[in-house]
Formats: C-alpha cells, sequence, structure tokens
C-alpha cells in the first residue's frame, strides 16, 4: 500500500515476506529518508550519519569510524572496564540514597549513567553528575529535540508552508539544538 501525505511518499509493508523482499532487492532505494525541517536546525542534517544520504562519501566515512573504532569486537572488549565503571558509580549513588533515606527517581539515575558513558566512551569524560540541577536542563533539551524532531510538521508535508514555520518546529528545533551544542 502507498500514501502520498502531501508531498511525502510512504510505502507501508504489510506482510513479512514482502518486507523481506523489500529489504534484500531495494534497500538503498528505502533506506533514505526525507529530512524534516526540525532535523535541518543548525546544519544538523549535514553532520549527523542518521540524516546523511546512504552511501555518501561521508555516511561512508562515519560508518568505517563507527565499524573499525566504535564498535568493533576489541573497542568492545576493550571498554568493558569504563562500562564496568559507570554500573558502579551508579551502585555507589543509590547506596548513599539507600543510607540517607532517600528515594532514587530511576529514570534520572539511568539518564545519568547512560550519558556518562556515551560521553566517556567518546569524549574521556562525564557530562553530568547524579544531584545535579544541570542534569535536569539537559534531561529538558534532549528531550526537547526528540520531541520536535518527531512531531509531524505541516512544512514538511506541504513544502508552500515551510517558509512561515507554522507551528514553530523549526524555530523550536534552533533552541533545543542550541542549548546541546553550547
Amino acid at each position: 500500500m502507498s500514501l502520498h501525505l502531501g508531498n511525502v511518499y510512504t510505502v507501508v509493508v504489510s506482510s513479512p515476506e514482502m518486507a523481506k523482499e523489500i529489504l534484500q532487492k531495494h534497500d538503498q532505494v528505502v533506506s533514505s529518508r526525507t529530512i524534516g525541517a526540525a532535523a535541518q536546525a543548525h546544519d544538523h542534517d549535514k553532520i549527523s550519519m542518521g540524516y546523511l544520504p546512504v552511501g555518501s562519501t561521508q555516511w561512508r566515512k562515519f560508518r568505517k569510524i563507527c565499524k573499525e573504532q566504535m564498535f568493533s569486537t576489541l573497542r568492545l572488549e576493550e571498554s568493558q572496564g569504563l562500562r564496568q565503571d559507570k554500573l558502579n558509580e551508579l551502585c555507589e549513588y543509590v547506596h548513599k540514597c539507600s543510607v540517607n533515606g532517600r528515594a532514587v527517581h530511576t529514570g534520572e539515575a539511568a539518564f545519568i549513567t547512560t550519558l556518562n558513558l556515551m560521553s566517556a566512551t567518546l569524549f574521556s569524560a562525564n557530562f553530568a553528575e547524579f544531584d545535579s540541577d544541570a542534569v535536569e536542563e539537559l534531561k529538558e533539551s534532549i528531550g526537547g529535540v526528540a520531541r520536535i524532531v518527531a512531531l509531524p510538521n505541516f512544512g514538511d508535508y506541504f513544502p508552500v508552508l515551510k517558509p512561515f514555520d507554522l507551528q514553530g518546529v523549526k524555530r523550536k528545533a534552533e533552541i533545543y539544538f542550541g542549548k546541546l551544542l553550547i
């Protein structure tokens, strides 16, 4: 089944057999996506592997770096100690809360642990600390980016409306991405 939503053409596959055929025989055609206005904030679509055209030179470079430097078996084995350290930090925080009789906000603790694992892996530094006020602002910014990128935008479906930014998607995305980039 196919749908035209304004200017966006969408194919809906409803059977496993058809999905297998499409993904095996037409993977290059279906692997690219329409880039919404929100993802274009601060030129994010030009530097993010998730939005670069599959097969482009820059996408291939990023994929090679990920494959060889970040997600190879050797690199993952080498980073086992780092993951153990982050887990130990989480356990220490939970223990400290227990000793002080404080409740543990599991969502926030998981967010901080995950963020610090990623930032330590990529930048050799923790981006957040437990019981920090800055964590809420960072969490709100990341959540804001996730919400605004996922939000259906009239301008993405009807290009004539794009310059008007009727829903304020581009403006809000600029704010959220801007907070993350500073």
